[in-house]
């Protein structure tokens, strides 16, 4: 259980940098030619046909870190033959997604996004007619001051059963509290998606088939195929 559980958390921040990652390669390979006057960012020594592949490491958001220290806020990096640009401080990242947000609007096209969830999300969708509208949905029924009002119960309920399993694990000893906020989280959200039924991630009868299905969900659409960093090599996908 615990493990699924750092599993889902370590995921929720590793699918958002890759994707932002292949998203700002995309969008700035155009501008990342030799020879076209322009300035590029600093960059490490990178690799033939690996580029800087292998500085991510199985951390990658922590190498990142590492390597904004010594570079730079704005870096620029080669996943295999793909230019991409890395943007770590508040700053810079107010400018690329709030100055400039149209041009950082669209969505990288990921095979497994495809695989997954059939070109009807939201948060890995391509900018254009369908993700305005899945937007505005989730704006107004979702994310509106009525809906979050309407939640208030379902808080209050989890938030008295978070204090009374942080009192009962108090009392012999160390509280991991990583793994009990973790639950809190996921418990918040699948009662507000699910209701009260059996079916919760927090659930002790279907809710542990719904977090191993989760969990293999999660792995899957982490997945980064071969053909997307070095297309020569897509031949091993098949």
């Amino acid at each position: 259980m615990a493990v699924t559980l750092v599993a889902l958390l370590f995921t929720t921040v590793a699918v958002p940098l890759l994707s932002q990652l292949l998203l700002l390669s995309s969008t700035t390979k155009p501008l990342l030619r030799h020879g076209d006057g322009r300035r590029l960012p600093p960059s490490p020594p990178g690799l033939p046909f690996l580029g800087h592949l292998h500085l991510l490491g199985s951390l990658p958001h922590q190498s990142l870190r590492s390597l904004a220290v010594s570079h730079g806020p704005v870096m620029l990096l080669r996943l295999g033959p793909v230019p991409t640009v890395v943007v770590s401080s508040a700053a810079a990242t107010e400018e690329a997604l709030k100055t400039h947000d149209v041009p950082f609007s669209g969505r990288p096209r990921l095979l497994m996004v495809g695989y997954l969830l059939y070109g009807c999300d939201m948060a890995l969708g391509p900018y254009g007619k369908y993700w305005r509208q899945a937007r505005r949905i989730c704006v107004l029924h979702l994310f509106s001051s009525c809906s979050i009002i309407a939640f208030g119960r379902v808080r209050e309920q989890v938030v008295t059963e978070l204090v009374g399993r942080i009192r009962a694990a108090a009392g012999s000893g160390t509280v991991n509290l990583s793994h009990i906020l973790i639950c809190y989280n996921n418990s918040i959200v699948s009662r507000a998606t699910f209701g009260d039924g059996e079916y919760r991630l927090d659930g002790d009868v279907g809710g542990e088939k719904l977090r191993e299905v989760l969990a293999d969900f999660l792995e899957l659409i982490a997945t980064l195929p071969m053909w997307e960093i070095a297309p020569w090599l897509g031949w091993v996908d098949r």
